[in-house]
């Protein structure tokens, strides 16, 4: 209750479904395993956590059409 409470406002379901809003967490969950799932966990795949944050940032970048945007002001350290 000490967490639920404070954070009713932001479970008004009806008033998010008038918005068309999800509510639910498929899309989420999705994302998820679009986002790190099919990327990371390939067959003979094995990443660093740098790595994998690393990946897992230009993929989400390539997802939302950012990619050329992000590249085009990459800048790598020497």
């Amino acid at each position: 209750m000490n967490y639920v409470q404070p954070r009713l406002d932001r479970t008004d379901d009806p008033a998010y479904r008038a918005r068309d809003w999800q509510v639910g967490s498929g899309m989420i969950e999705s994302t998820a395993k679009q986002l790190v799932g099919l990327r990371l966990k390939g067959p003979g795949m094995h990443w660093s956590e740098a790595g994998a944050l690393a990946v897992t940032a230009l993929r989400a970048q390539d997802l939302n059409g950012r990619w050329h945007q992000l590249w085009n002001t990459l800048t790598l350290n020497a």
